[in-house]
């Protein structure tokens, strides 16, 4: 369960860029200008378009990894876009949302905080260590849980919500308020798991390249 910092060997099949899936990493970052923007108006309308390009955001998400392993087009591109891309969908949604307020204090700066400390991480290892970390299945679990309350969270505040369905208002609401609690655990565990593996690595790494 815990990630594997893998060393860098340049030159190999694993150095290409342009592949499909780190097209739609890419389309990935990109559509969180247009979800910025669509939750910045504040509308029920809105809300609505910004539900849908954040789910198409997320499909991405999906197809990437599995087109990649599909057709054997991974890439250490791939692997630093893809959760590149999940952290700014996450960052840009969450933080329009809490501006709003609409989005809970505590889960916005657990999401800013790993991800921040994860990225300087990712970034000190492969800088200078040359060292590539392999994501955990807690964060991706933590990943999946976000994919679907974020989207259920601009659900809340569409018109979806407004044409007075009790059901569907209710599932809603559940699923948003104890999702953001799972997700919560998943991503303090996975940064646990992120941290301890990150030093065990460098560690090892330091001692490496004393002999």
């Amino acid at each position: 369960m815990q990630p594997n910092f893998e060393k860098i060997v340049h030159g190999d099949k694993l150095d290409r860029f342009w592949t499909i899936p780190n097209l739609l990493s890419i389309l990935r970052i990109i559509l969180a200008v247009p979800i910025g923007i669509l939750l910045w108006m504040n509308t029920p309308v809105y809300y609505l378009w910004a539900f849908i390009l954040v789910g198409v955001a997320y499909i991405t998400d999906w197809l990437d990894g599995t087109i990649a392993r599909a057709t054997n087009s991974e890439s250490r591109f791939g692997k630093m876009l893809d959760p590149i891309g999940d952290k700014v969908i996450a960052f840009v949604v969450s933080l329009i949302l809490l501006i709003h307020g609409y989005f809970p204090l505590y889960l916005f700066l657990t999401i800013l905080i790993r991800d921040l400390g994860i990225s300087l991480g990712g970034l000190y290892a492969l800088k200078r260590k040359n060292l590539m970390a392999n994501p955990n299945i807690v964060g991706k679990l933590s990943t999946l849980l976000l994919g679907i309350i974020l989207p259920l969270y601009t659900v809340k505040h569409s018109i979806i919500t407004q044409q007075g369905v009790s059901w569907l208002n209710t599932a809603v609401d559940i699923t948003v308020e104890y999702g953001s609690y799972l997700a919560f655990a998943f991503l303090i565990v996975s940064a646990i798991i992120y941290t301890v593996t990150f030093f065990r690595n460098i560690l090892k790494a330091q001692d490496g390249g004393k002999q």
